[in-house]
C-alpha cells in the first residue's frame, strides 16, 4: 500500500468542487476529497477510479492528470497522498454515499472553502490549497483563492 488516492474535481465556471460529507461519527460535518486507501497490488490510479466509481460517479472517472504526491504524517508516521485532476463533465452524480463513510457526494464553493466557512479535513484542505496554488498562473481566480487559503492555514505562498 503507498497511502491513498484522491481526486480533485473543479467547475471553473461556477468555482464548485465536489466533495465527499464525512458520515463517521467522530467528525460528523467535515468534508472531504472523494477517495481513499490504496489497496493491496492496486496502483494510485487504480485506487482513484475505484474510489470514484463508489463515492461519485457509478462509472467513467475523466482523469486529467496525475498531479502530486504529498507526504504527510499521520499518527507519528508518515505515508502519502497522491492526488489526480479530475475532469468535471457535469454529469450527475451518485445520490447516496457510502455506508458508514461517506454520504452523497455535493459541490461546495471553493470561495466559502477559502473564507473558512466550510470545514473540511485539514490535509484535504492543504491539498485543495497546492491545487489552486499550481493553477495561478492561469487563472486569477485561482490566484485569490490561493491566497485566501494561505491565509487560513497560515502557510506562505
Amino acid at each position: 500500500m503507498d497511502g491513498m488516492a484522491s481526486g480533485i474535481c473543479i467547475d471553473w465556471e461556477k468555482l464548485t468542487i465536489i466533495l465527499v460529507p464525512n458520515a463517521a461519527p467522530e467528525k460528523p460535518s467535515a468534508f472531504g476529497l472523494p477517495g481513499g486507501i490504496i489497496g493491496r497490488n492496486e496502483t494510485p490510479k487504480e485506487a482513484l477510479v475505484r474510489e470514484w466509481k463508489e463515492e461519485v460517479w457509478g462509472h467513467g472517472v475523466p482523469i486529467v492528470e496525475y498531479f502530486k504526491k504529498i507526504q504527510r504524517g499521520r499518527n507519528g508516521s508518515s505515508f502519502h497522498q497522491n492526488l489526480f485532476r479530475i475532469k468535471d463533465n457535469g454529469r450527475e452524480m451518485r445520490k447516496c454515499g457510502v455506508k458508514g463513510e461517506t454520504k452523497a457526494p455535493v459541490r461546495v464553493s471553493l470561495w466559502e472553502i477559502a473564507k473558512g466557512n466550510v470545514e473540511v479535513f485539514c490535509s484535504h484542505k492543504l491539498a485543495i490549497f497546492e491545487f489552486l496554488k499550481k493553477m495561478a498562473p492561469s487563472s486569477k481566480d485561482s490566484a485569490f483563492l490561493a491566497i485566501m487559503m494561505a491565509k487560513k492555514l497560515g502557510v506562505e505562498i
